[in-house]
This record gives structure tokens, C-alpha cells and sequence, in this order.
């Protein structure tokens, strides 16, 4: 590929459950043939979770990124989409604007679970 036809960045959102950041980008980038050095995120997420986060990937087009669809039924934990190339700034810790978070409590009784949501 012509190095000036490749965009400075790729953005894209990585969902993921039951593997953490480090790890999750780790085996992208073995998938997709790129340095994990190249890849950036606004922050780190929790392994147990069920997470989304923005990702950003240096001099890698969209379709690079893409080839990921292909390994995505060996990475059950992790999935990639809304890929957007040619964005000139990468993501940064820090660049986020907020979280949310949706909390599933298990094995709880009904009353003991909202006397303690009174307390939060």
C-alpha cells in the first residue's frame, strides 16, 4: 500500500467482556498485522465488565482494521465496529467526556437490594 494513501488515524469502537484493555489490543493487533504500539485508548477497562470504548490506531486505514471481522469468531470477548478513517486526532486518556455505567446486581434479595440503593 502507497504510505501516502493511509490515514492518519483509524477510530473505532472495541466492545469487550471477560479480557482487559491491554490484552484486548494485544491480540487485534496480532490479528490485524499492526504494532499494538500504534493503538491508543481514553482509558483502561475492567476485565469482568461488558465494556465499549473508543480506540484510535496510527497510519492504519479502515479496511486494516476491518480484517479483524474475520478473526472475530476466534475472539468471543471482543468485537469491533463503527470504524472511521481519516480523523486527525487520536484518542487520548483523559478525552473522554464522561463514563456511564449500568450495574446488574445478582443474588440479592429484592428488599435488602433497595434499602442499600437507598444508602448510595
Amino acid at each position: 500500500m502507497n504510505p501516502n494513501a493511509r490515514q492518519k488515524y483509524t477510530h473505532f469502537l472495541l466492545y469487550k467482556h471477560g479480557i482487559d484493555t491491554f490484552n484486548a489490543i494485544f491480540r487485534l493487533s496480532r490479528a490485524i498485522h499492526v504494532s499494538e504500539k500504534l493503538f491508543s485508548s481514553a482509558g483502561l477497562k475492567d476485565k469482568r465488565g461488558h465494556t465499549t470504548q473508543k480506540i484510535s490506531v496510527y497510519n492504519t486505514d479502515a479496511h486494516t482494521v476491518a480484517k479483524f471481522y474475520k478473526e472475530a469468531y476466534r475472539n468471543k470477548e471482543m468485537w469491533i465496529d463503527q470504524i472511521e478513517g481519516c480523523k486527525e486526532s487520536k484518542i487520548e486518556v483523559g478525552g473522554l467526556a464522561g463514563n456511564q455505567f449500568g450495574l446488574v446486581l445478582r443474588l440479592v434479595n429484592a428488599s435488602e437490594g433497595l434499602e442499600a440503593l437507598k444508602r448510595v
